[in-house]
């Protein structure tokens, strides 16, 4: 390449993507033509600045469809929710990157942070790979590893991830631009990807999970992620939800709840908050009309 700098486009959302969409711009090492925000989808963490950053530059905001019809050297997706169309991936002179806030090849797709405590993963991480048409696929770039902590909630793993993500952006700025970067194929064969909804069948918990102490506090830490729904199980006709106290995203509850010396379905009948023993953390049981009062759920 000449000295120019490369003609860079940006497709991203959530408050990272525009972290780290304001460090590619602020760097200096990026022509950045043109950028894509998401602007259609309901937002769990609520507002999204991605295109705001954008229009705060000067930088075009366009459709993803309107690429192919503009010149570009890298293509960096931060976060981006869609498969990006192989034709737009091969139309960067040098190459399409994604940051994918998971451990590859293990984790594609999403809920990394949840699956790495379902599996009791001790280690999670974050991935700067090249990308193909397939998702979640192509060549390593980079990589931060970190250890999990064995009593944290997924939602906790989640933001400590982005630590992990800008650092690992930071160091690769400059070797993007100058396409210096050197990459390992990753290995994903048999590998499995784990779409959106691959949570959706484990929020509800069996009499023998409820019933198995270990069991029962991996999954409150794994999908105690607010505002989504947590897990939850019923009894005596009402469903009572299952968490982490004082977690991410959530107050103090113990205070007021009933203490149980023992799980024990009949103690539900009668109450709407109760503290779990037995555990590193306090976890609550509340019922679903209290925590809708706490709460909102996103759907």
């Amino acid at each position: 390449m000449s000295d120019r700098k490369p003609r860079t486009v940006i497709l991203g959302e959530k408050p990272q993507g525009s972290q780290w969409l304001r460090m590619v711009l602020g760097s200096g090492f990026f022509d950045v033509v043109a950028g894509v925000p998401c602007l259609t989808r309901k937002r769990w963490w609520g507002e999204d600045t991605f295109a705001d950053v954008l229009r705060e530059h000067t930088v075009p905001v366009l459709k993803r469809a309107e690429l192919q019809n503009i010149d570009y050297d890298i293509l960096l997706s931060f976060l981006y929710p869609f498969i990006i169309e192989g034709e737009l991936l091969g139309r960067a002179s040098m190459y399409a990157v994604n940051l994918h806030e998971a451990p590859l090849p293990k984790f594609r797709g999403c809920n990394g942070c949840s699956h790495a405590i379902l599996e009791r993963d001790t280690h999670y991480g974050t991935s700067l790979h090249t990308m193909e048409a397939e998702l979640d696929a192509g060549e390593l770039v980079d990589q931060g590893i970190f250890s999990i902590d064995e009593d944290e909630t997924s939602k906790e793993l989640y933001a400590r991830t982005i630590e992990f993500s800008t650092k690992l952006l930071e160091r690769n700025l400059a070797p993007l631009a100058s396409g210096t970067i050197a990459t390992t194929p990753l290995q994903t064969v048999g590998e499995p990807i784990n779409p959106r909804s691959s949570l959706a069948d484990m929020k509800k918990l069996t009499a023998e999970q409820v019933g198995h102490p270990d069991t029962l506090y991996r999954i409150a830490r794994a999908l105690d992620f607010p505002p989504f729904e947590p897990p939850s199980f019923a009894t005596h006709g009402r469903t009572f939800y299952v968490f982490v106290d004082r977690s991410l995203g959530r107050g103090s509850h113990s205070d007021g709840a009933q203490k149980l010396p023992s799980f024990d379905r009949e103690a539900f009948g009668c109450g709407d908050v109760f503290l779990l023993p037995g555990f590193a953390r306090h976890v609550v049981v509340m019922s679903e009309d209290e925590y809708r009062r706490h709460y909102p759920i996103f759907s």
